[in-house]
């Protein structure tokens, strides 16, 4: 008899195999399958969101920043660094990263360079006179001015023209004679505003005021200012003067 096979094999297997092999597939994969994970997940991922967000979510964090002080604080000198801009919409375009940019953009240090450099701890010479007080009277009519609001109101914006610029030591640098000179010097302040006039005289009688130092009478005030408070401290018994200067 001829064999069943065309050539068989040499010796036949020790044993059988325990169960058969499974059945092909009907048809092959069209790439081998990745890496399976080591456990997979007791629950499926769940359904993304139909659309993403408009954008992204705001910082939280508020920024501290430089601005004009006079534009908080009615008659101020310098600038200050914090948050309270944020609660006056006109500072919103008077904020700056660093007090020099802040003084460079306006007069609003007085005790600055002309490289615009904050000199924040002046050189202070102290001078000893002896004065004669004179007991006067006279009638002074003030002139009328053109100054801007901001300096009087807080957040007030375009320029005023009358006499108040006279009760804020820091506006006798920052009057004008016309409103376009005015607006020309703050531009940003008078945007969109209209100007409005007012007229004031002011007489005087027994004038015996004079020029002392803020600082005798205020703690940590700058500049001199014109009255008769220096009849009230000791200390400014030799530190009161007939001029500004």
């Amino acid at each position: 008899d001829e064999p069943t096979t065309a050539e068989p094999t040499g010796e036949p297997t020790e044993r059988p195999s325990d169960s058969p092999s499974m059945p092909p597939t009907r048809s092959p994969s069209r790439a081998p399958t990745k890496n399976p994970t080591a456990e997979p997940t007791e629950q499926p991922t769940l359904e993304p969101s139909g659309s993403p967000s408009g954008g992204p979510s705001r910082s939280p964090v508020v920024v501290s920043r430089w601005y004009p002080k006079a534009l908080v604080e009615i008659g101020a000198d310098g600038c200050e660094r914090g948050t309270e801009y944020l609660d006056v919409p006109i500072l919103a375009n008077w904020v700056y990263a660093s007090e020099r940019e802040c003084c460079a953009s306006g007069a609003w240090c007085t005790a600055q360079d002309d490289d615009n450099n904050r000199n924040v701890n002046p050189t202070t010479t102290t001078t000893t006179t002896t004065t004669t007080t004179t007991t006067q009277t006279t009638t002074t009519t003030v002139p009328s001015k053109y100054y801007p609001r901001a300096f009087i109101e807080t957040g007030a914006l375009g320029c005023e023209h009358g006499t108040a610029y006279t009760t804020v030591q820091i506006l006798s640098l920052y009057s004008y004679d016309t409103v376009d000179d005015c607006c020309d010097a703050w531009q940003d302040l008078c945007q969109g505003t209209t100007t409005t006039t007012t007229s004031t005289t002011t007489t005087t009688t027994s004038d015996d005021r004079r020029f002392y130092p803020r600082a005798f009478v205020v703690t940590g005030e700058l500049g001199c200012e014109h009255g008769t408070a220096y009849k009230t401290l000791t200390s400014l018994s030799s530190f009161h003067y007939a001029t500004l200067e």
